[in-house]
């Protein structure tokens, strides 16, 4: 079970798209490392490029990264009380 199937329905859309813009964020930083003068080793940087690719084209547990970061800002800005997950506390 994913981070996705522990929200409501309308958070699990949000959240997907939040984990979206999320990797377009990463793909940026990680753009900017990879071209600076930083030195990462061998097998950092090819895994660095080989997830420098569209959030959809990125296998289920890469984008379970990106959704852990989603799920936590949709946490914080809108609590649900139909989502046990969000911490609303309706009393």
């Amino acid at each position: 079970m994913g981070i996705k199937d522990k929200h409501s329905p309308e958070h699990q859309e949000l959240i997907e798209k939040i984990a979206d813009l999320e990797h377009q964020q990463w793909i940026h930083w990680a753009g900017s490392v990879l071209n600076s003068d930083v030195k990462l080793p061998y097998v950092r940087r090819k895994n660095w490029e080989n997830r420098m690719v569209p959030y959809e084209e990125l296998p289920e547990h890469v984008k379970e990264l990106d959704r852990v970061w989603a799920a936590k800002v949709v946490e914080l800005c809108s609590p649900n009380p139909k989502c046990p997950w969000c911490g609303f506390d309706p009393e």
